[in-house]
């Protein structure tokens, strides 16, 4: 039984022909194929080749012979623009494939001249002269084109007469009358039209006799009056007439009459955004006349154009300026385009002070020099600048160990030239303690940073006096060797109380030091010896980092000067090893104010005055010495 179920499957299997795609083989001539994979025969349904396939059976995708390619056909015209009698015309010429018609062989713009046909408007009357009674009129009767406008036709036809007699007016017409004046006869004409045609049939002159007086003006009147704006000026012509004929004509003077400057100006908008390259802007616009105000805001850093740092030791700041030391701040010049003010963003490791001066002069904040900037951002605000070129100069007038701080920005309206202010010819580094720094020429004497003014030691305003940039490195309660930081120590240190404490790189030496150092040691119980060691020491790295140029001026006395043997005994054992070093030595007179609490006489405002004078006349005399 097994054997014949068997025997019957193979010849069904035998006789059974499947065509692909499981249908029945198409009754054609097609050569069949045998599929090995599905035991299957396709008997193929071909498609004709094409320019990029060739012959090709849609069953079983088996391809017969090569595709035909591309071949070109004719250029058609495409995207033709039609040229006209004012205008070129164009088109594209393109050559497609002849049997795929989609494949572009080419591709070219031709252009097409102008047309020599013109299509002509209604014609229009020119130079029309209306007919009279008796004479024929004309006109020109002329043809333009509608497209280009040139004139294709004109010609000049007749209008005839109206075949009538004149008929005269009723009445004659008083025409081209001129006044008489006070002692100038004037006149009238007495004209008759003909009612028909409007001709003139007569004229007849008659005199208007003059009012035989003398002229008499009369009080000025405005004429040709053209009224100022807030941003355009105006202007008049002031006119005296006679006050008896109206006409003759005293004078007449032009006056201009300025803008009014009376801007309606909107609400700002914000047109640039701030960065370190380039200024933030906000303008606001004028409605009556377009008058712009440009508003721009600087961010402030080491590299930022047309600033001039003042204290030449100073941190490296990429996104402020530091203001550490005494009197360290920034000057630039400031082109103010209105009346407005100027702003500054500052901040500060604790309060301090800061001056800020307009050409020069101190800028009043209230009733006070100061303005106080706290560990917050803080503003400080300058008001009434007028339009034009100011130098603008902001200092920290308090001490070093008592505030770091930093100036973030400044916005004007107007902006900063981006020149800076020159660098001057002597540069003069200040190297001492609370004196140096003002400690109690101001305030209550508390040793706060109200008590605290730079700007008044003589430091500054010796510099000031030569003419010289400047740094005052000045550390309050320190010394040589006493306190930390202290200059044995931190001389070489841009900001030694910064966290990062980086290196002074003394970019720009030091034509003159003056170092005004030993009063702490003295107060403190220092040793003597440690202070030598340390003095000549620090002159060692004063003249390594500012050159043998460098002249040197050791001064003591202010407050005492219980340590000026060891200071010129550390000056002998220098000179020993550097012979050719210029150092002086100089002793100020004591101050005036009273020792102990609050003062421990640190010298006052007429003290520092007296120092700088007598160091003013010093210097010059030495410094210039050949």
């Amino acid at each position: 039984m097994k054997k014949l179920l068997f025997f019957l499957l193979v010849l069904m299997l035998l006789f059974t022909v499947v065509a692909c795609n499981g249908e029945e083989a198409p009754a054609a001539d097609n050569t069949p194929t045998d599929n090995a994979e599905t035991n299957t025969v396709c008997t193929h349904t071909w498609a004709n080749a094409t320019c990029t396939t060739p012959k090709t059976c849609v069953a079983c995708g088996v391809t017969e012979g090569d595709a035909l390619g591309h071949s070109a056909g004719e250029s058609i015209k495409e995207n033709e623009i039609a040229a006209t009698c004012g205008e070129a015309g164009s088109y594209e010429s393109v050559v497609y494939c002849s049997l795929c018609k989609t494949y572009e062989f080419s591709r070219a713009t031709v252009s097409v001249d102008p047309t020599e046909e013109h299509i002509p408007a209604v014609a229009v009357r020119e130079n029309e002269h209306s007919a009279t009674c008796t004479t024929d009129g004309s006109y020109d009767s002329v043809v333009y084109c509608s497209v280009c406008e040139n004139e294709l036709s004109r010609e000049n036809l007749p209008i005839p007469s109206l075949g009538t007699e004149h008929s005269p007016e009723e009445q004659a017409v008083r025409a081209n009358e001129k006044a008489a004046t006070c002692s100038a006869d004037g006149s009238y004409d007495m004209v008759v039209y003909c009612k028909n045609c409007s001709d003139i049939l007569s004229s007849e002159t008659f005199p208007i006799p003059s009012t035989g007086t003398e002229h008499s003006p009369a009080a000025a009147i405005r004429e040709n009056e053209i009224p100022a704006t807030c941003g355009d000026a105006g202007g008049y012509d002031s006119v005296v007439y006679c006050s008896v004929c109206k006409i003759y004509e005293f004078s007449r003077t032009h006056t201009t009459v300025d803008a009014t400057g009376n801007h309606s100006h909107g609400a700002w908008i914000d047109t640039q955004a701030a960065s370190f390259t380039q200024p933030g802007e906000k303008t606001k616009t004028c409605s009556g006349c377009g008058d712009t105000i440009v508003k721009r805001t600087y961010l402030l850093n080491d590299n930022t154009a047309g600033i001039k740092i003042l204290g030449e030791r100073h941190a490296t700041g990429t996104e402020y300026i530091a203001t550490d030391w005494s009197c360290s701040g920034i000057e630039f010049y400031a082109n103010i385009t209105e009346t407005s003010g100027l702003i500054f963003t500052a901040r500060a490791s604790a309060n301090c002070y800061f001056k800020v001066y307009v050409d020069g002069v101190p800028y009043q904040n209230g009733t006070s020099d100061y303005f106080v900037v706290t560990t917050n951002d803080t503003l400080i605000e300058i008001d009434n600048l007028t339009p034009g070129k100011h130098t603008i100069r902001i200092i920290k007038v308090t001490g070093y160990t008592l505030a770091r701080a930093q100036i973030y920005s400044v916005t004007l309206e107007g902006s900063i030239d981006p020149v800076a202010p020159a660098e001057k010819e002597l540069y003069i580094e200040f190297l001492g303690d609370s004196i140096s720094c003002g400690w109690g020429v101001v305030g209550t004497h508390d040793g706060t940073y109200s008590s605290q003014d730079g700007s008044l030691a003589y430091p500054y305003r010796l510099a000031e006096r030569l003419n010289a940039d400047y740094s005052i490195t000045a550390l309050s309660g320190k010394g040589v060797i006493y306190g930390t930081p202290n200059f044995d120590q931190n001389y070489l240190d841009a900001s030694p109380l910064r966290p990062e404490n980086e290196k002074y790189y003394f970019e720009r030496s030091a034509n003159i030091v003056v170092i005004n150092l030993g009063t702490n040691e003295a107060g403190n119980g220092a040793n003597r010896q440690d202070f030598e060691d340390g003095y000549v020491r620090l002159l060692q790295n004063v003249f390594d980092k500012n050159g043998d140029d460098c002249v040197v001026y050791c001064l003591w006395g202010a407050m005492n000067d219980a340590f000026s043997a060891q200071i010129k005994n550390a000056i002998n054992r220098y000179l020993q090893e550097n012979p050719n070093a210029r150092i002086y030595t100089y002793s100020l007179p004591q101050s005036t104010v009273a020792g102990g609490a609050p003062s421990w006489g640190h010298p006052s405002i007429g003290d520092n005055q007296k120092y700088m004078l007598l160091l003013e006349s010093y210097i010059k005399s030495t410094y210039y010495a050949s």
